[in-house]
């Protein structure tokens, strides 16, 4: 059952070490649908600012999320906690770990970067007007959903996931989804890597074109305490395409060690 604190609206099972999951944009919560049960733990996925039932904000920027996240997890009580970030959940995760480092147990961050862009402003300019302009043109979301989905993922994804992340797309309010991605524009994180003094997990799917593996190894050799994944014949949906792969890297990743 979902509930809601301070704005946020969240998804919460198990118990012990508390793990908090960020979603991409257009996921929801429901992207770590393969992981609820599957990892123990405190599992909390949240609804991003905007998705689902949880409070829009005035202004869409990392500033703003953060300090909504902040929110929630000091309502939540959560300390010395674990984060899964995928995809912009990603970059959040190792935004909000630069700004409270010492609040951080673990990270996970899977199919994401630490800045967006940085080719070219052409390049940013060009991946904006790729996802927003079927929207202006008047095409809804759900029809975007369907083009978008294959697009995310790679070669072996089953029909059953597809329609999981179609569902989500699908779901996402158009003003949402203009903001989340417009948020990315001017995001680096690259240069405080190094800062990350915590154990850090990084998975990349080989057919990822959103987070590339090259891209993401490089982030990996940037992080002092990080071990590096690729999964094989997996695009950017990496969670959803191989849940039993992730799931034991996860498992494996999160386990307490046992005492005497």
């Amino acid at each position: 059952m979902l509930k809601k604190t301070s704005g946020i609206e969240f998804y919460e099972s198990g118990s012990g070490q508390p793990i908090l999951f960020l979603h991409g944009v257009g996921s929801t919560y429901e992207s770590f649908h393969y992981q609820f049960g599957k990892i123990s733990g405190r599992l909390i996925a949240v609804n991003m600012p905007g998705y689902g039932k949880s409070d829009s904000l005035e202004l869409y920027n990392f500033d703003a999320i953060y300090e909504s996240l902040r929110t929630f997890i000091d309502a939540l009580g959560l300390r010395n906690f674990s984060i899964v970030g995928h995809s912009m959940g990603g970059m959040l995760a190792i935004d909000y770990a630069c700004r409270e480092i010492s609040n951080i147990k673990k990270l996970c961050l899977i199919g994401t970067t630490p800045y967006f862009g940085g080719r070219s402003k052409e390049f940013e300019e060009e991946f904006l007007r790729v996802r927003l302009e079927p929207i202006k043109s008047g095409m809804t979301m759900k029809e975007l959903a369907k083009i978008s989905s294959k697009k995310l993922t790679g070669p072996k994804v089953s029909n059953e996931v597809i329609r999981k992340i179609e569902k989500q797309i699908g779901s996402v309010k158009p003003t949402t989804w203009e903001a989340s991605l417009r948020s990315l524009v001017g995001f680096n994180r690259k240069e405080e890597l190094k800062l990350i003094s915590r154990p850090c997990l990084i998975i990349a799917g080989e057919h990822d074109r959103n987070a590339p593996v090259a891209t993401m190894k490089k982030m990996h050799n940037s992080i002092p305490f990080s071990t590096f994944h690729e999964i094989k014949d997996i695009g950017h949906m990496v969670h959803m395409e191989a849940p039993e792969v992730i799931n034991g890297i996860l498992e494996d990743f999160f386990e307490e060690p046992k005492n005497g």
